[in-house]
């Protein structure tokens, strides 16, 4: 993952106070703000003199400048990262921005986890890409190292930069593929949906650094938990995390759920603030679908989500079957 240090950046945003506010935003956050514009000339200026490697770029800019136009002028200069700040999030909009092939778009108003994740995401896939140019530019890029190149862009879009566990977008794949493989072979397919308790609670009491820290460690232990090369652990977002277990019964699924619980608790972080235990804990809900039987994945997760919820009313720092 990216140093924030090693990072400069570009802010171009028309709102004087908008911009000093994600300057302060990124100086807390670690990384070195090489300078602000609000309009095409100052931008251009600033961009060739200070170099930046990342430039947070308002779609709309003073004097009726077009932050995409000049995103396009910059791109056209050299390799630069550039994430698009926008509070207009209409298609027609997007669609333009997306012709800058940006590293990503960021819809205002955004907090700074989201800046953080967006950021470290973006930085990281410039500087694989710059790594994947050189390495054309070097040796011609023969046809397998260009497949390992692609094999890595394509890992680093189904990974999740905080837990290093598969993103949202990785457990769409993963469930698609597992649910047509269990189909065919009519076999189980496992699955179980994990949310950290009072995680809310704990961020306020002990802070977000505290709380990346946490979710890292309960990641650790899914991974710990969920052994065999087939498992399939992923965050599903914020504190919520899914496990998927091909070829595993009720049974099996019901014991794989029941060590995440202990194995969560057994690391024990202090949680001063929750009515399920003096240590952060787990609620986990889960089921062992039959894809043979019906064509529809989403309705094994709804049942997992739902059994989820059961263990939260039920007092969390549990694991409850669903279906």
């Amino acid at each position: 993952m990216t140093t924030v240090r090693e990072v400069k950046i570009l802010v171009v945003e028309d709102e004087a106070i908008t911009a000093m506010d994600i300057e302060t935003e990124l100086s807390g956050l670690g990384y070195r703000v090489c300078g602000i514009a609000d309009d095409r000339a100052s931008a251009l200026s600033l961009f060739d003199n200070e170099k930046p490697e990342l430039v947070l770029m308002d779609i709309r800019l003073a004097r009726g400048d077009n932050g995409i136009a000049v995103a396009a002028e910059m791109v056209a200069k050299r390799d630069v990262a550039i994430i698009f700040l926008t509070a207009h999030s209409d298609a027609g909009t997007l669609s333009r921005a997306l012709s800058v092939s940006p590293l990503a778009y960021i819809v205002k108003p955004f907090g700074a986890r989201e800046l953080r994740t967006t950021i470290e995401v973006a930085i990281d896939k410039h500087r694989k890409d710059m790594e994947i140019r050189e390495l054309a530019r070097r040796l011609k890029a023969s046809e397998a190292d260009l497949v390992a190149a692609k094999e890595a862009l394509a890992e680093l879009a189904v990974t999740d930069p905080l837990t290093g566990l598969r993103n949202r977008r990785g457990l769409d794949q993963a469930l698609d593929r597992e649910w047509r493989r269990g189909g065919r072979d009519i076999s189980p397919l496992g699955i179980i949906m994990v949310d950290v308790d009072h995680f809310k609670a704990f961020n306020d009491a002990y802070g977000h650094v505290a709380g990346d820290d946490c979710l890292r460690r309960v990641a650790a232990v899914l991974r710990d938990v969920a052994t065999r090369s087939s498992d399939v652990v992923c965050r599903y977002g914020g504190e919520e995390f899914v496990i998927l277990l091909p070829n595993t019964s009720d049974e099996g699924t019901r014991v794989v759920a029941e060590r995440v619980v202990e194995g969560v608790r057994d690391i024990a972080i202090e949680h001063g603030h929750s009515d399920a235990a003096p240590v952060v804990t787990v609620s986990a809900g889960f089921v062992a679908a039959r894809p043979w039987v019906t064509e529809d994945p989403e309705h094994a997760m709804r049942q997992a989500d739902d059994a989820l919820y059961l263990a939260k009313r039920q007092g969390r720092n549990r694991a409850v079957a669903g279906g």
